[in-house]
């Protein structure tokens, strides 16, 4: 591909400061209602493969890891996504439709951090462009995806300071500011989150698409029930872990009840046949 991975920048994050922006390439943008993004990354010479013989529904599955610093300790965190993904061939290319079923984390300190299923069910689903090679080689778009928050430019623009940032929006209608997270049973947080991501994979002999990702997180407290919950750990994307899995729905016998269709609760409930989640291990964020 002409613009390759390796031009990306590795965004990484410390407590709640900023990643670095994106090169200059990528400063051709506009907005969408749902207060997301993505950006093409492709032109005709890429030369890829897409065929209408890959349209339908896809299931996606996404594993990122970050480092969280707790005093002298630096322990991972496992975020786990799983998504719908429409699939239309749109020329040369794949025109993506994903929708989010569901998002999960692995314990911090003893708590689980939960995204309700009303939360989830409120994000807007988002239109991504990817090309797949001859050789297999699977490229996504650059996306942003936006709790709590609008913004102009989702890929770049500052992320608010605090709940009187007029771009502030209450996601999921509960009338308090942002989105609202449980962290187990303790309290609840009102937070503004960015997530930026692009994928690259390879496609296996069975159609089945995998690989890594540079993946970014951005997060605002903007108000919580207890000052424990808000804490703004340092915390650091460990792309080297990052993972992904692309499943053709119906093969891959995700369609339970037999309609020909395959929705985020069969996603949700076949999840093994997508990917294997992989358990938090330290040692990710202690090893060079």
């Amino acid at each position: 591909m002409r613009r390759s991975f390796a031009l990306l920048v590795v965004l990484a994050l410390a407590g709640c400061g900023e990643a670095p922006l994106l090169p200059s390439e990528f400063d051709t943008r506009t907005a969408s209602d749902s207060g997301s993004e993505a950006i093409g990354l492709f032109d005709a010479a890429s030369a890829t493969t897409a065929s209408g013989g890959d349209d339908g529904v896809w299931a996606q599955a996404t594993d990122w890891s970050t480092c969280v610093s707790i005093g002298d300790l630096k322990v991972e965190l496992r975020t786990y996504k799983l998504l719908r993904v429409q699939v239309q061939t749109v020329g040369e290319f794949w025109r993506e439709k994903r929708t989010i079923c569901s998002i999960a984390n692995t314990p911090l300190l003893g708590q689980t951090t939960v995204f309700p299923e009303k939360l989830v069910a409120a994000l807007a689903p988002m239109t991504v462009d990817a090309a797949l090679t001859a050789a297999g080689a699977y490229q996504s778009s650059f996306e942003a995806q936006l709790i709590g928050v609008k913004m102009e430019s989702p890929l770049s623009d500052p992320m608010p300071l605090d709940a009187n940032d007029p771009r502030v929006i209450d996601t999921d209608g509960d009338g308090k500011p942002g989105g609202t997270l449980l962290v187990g049973t303790l309290c609840e947080v009102y937070q503004a989150n960015r997530a930026r991501s692009m994928l690259k994979g390879t496609r296996g002999a069975a159609g089945r698409i995998e690989g890594g990702a540079v993946h970014s997180v951005s997060q605002v407290f903007l108000g919580g029930t207890s000052a424990f919950c808000t804490q703004p750990w340092p915390t650091l994307d460990n792309h080297a872990h990052h993972r992904f899995a692309m499943v053709k729905a119906l093969p891959a016998g995700l369609d339970a009840d037999g309609n020909g269709d395959v929705s985020c609760a069969e996603i949700i409930a076949g999840q093994a046949k997508v990917m294997a989640w992989q358990p938090a291990d330290d040692k990710r964020c202690t090893t060079p």
